[in-house]
């Protein structure tokens, strides 16, 4: 009866080990996939906002001074070339530049309402996320999300176009006859 008892709790025993790895392993998995999703986030704000800080120099700086050369008929008056005006091409043209030389492994796109840029549209997840933006319910987005069966984190921020010189541009009477 002894032996029956003494292999009964170390069955007990046992067991209760097991379940116990099983707790610490879930949990450490928790842990390192909330760091690591952590870490990914910051990633990937850094880059979007170093996006959004470059549409801002070319808003700030880049535009007026054209316009400037415009006034002092050192360009043309109709003058649009995306190189040097659109923040949007400028830094897809950087993303893609990062993209072939292997710096970052990420997805870009700006997406907008009526784009004149039929490559700034979105799907309609990406709308509700631009709904939300609109109604102030999150400075930035993420989640991990499925497309094509596959996972992937998704990281948004809005972009504000409080500029003038952005304006100009975004909409389809006064967009310059070379967009």
């Amino acid at each position: 009866m002894l032996d029956t008892c003494v292999k009964y709790n170390f069955k007990i025993i046992i067991g209760l080990f097991v379940v116990l790895y099983a707790i610490i392993t879930l949990l450490f998995f928790n842990f390192y996939r909330e760091l690591a999703l952590k870490d990914a986030k910051q990633e990937a704000i850094f880059v979007l906002d170093t996006m959004n800080a470059i549409r801002d120099y070319v808003s700030v700086v880049q535009r007026p001074l054209i316009e400037e050369l415009k006034e002092k008929n050192m360009l043309v008056h109709d003058f649009f070339d995306p190189k040097l005006v659109s923040s949007s091409y400028i830094t897809r043209e950087i993303y893609n530049i990062q993209r072939a030389k292997k710096v970052v492994n990420y997805d870009y796109k700006l997406i907008a309402y009526n784009p004149l840029n039929p490559a700034h549209e979105g799907n309609d997840f990406e709308h509700e996320i631009l709904d939300d933006f609109k109604e102030g319910k999150y400075q930035e987005y993420s989640k991990i999300i499925q497309e094509n069966d596959k996972p992937y984190f998704f990281v948004g921020l809005p972009i504000h176009n409080s500029h003038a010189s952005c304006v100009q541009c975004h909409t389809s009477n006064s967009a310059p006859k070379r967009m």
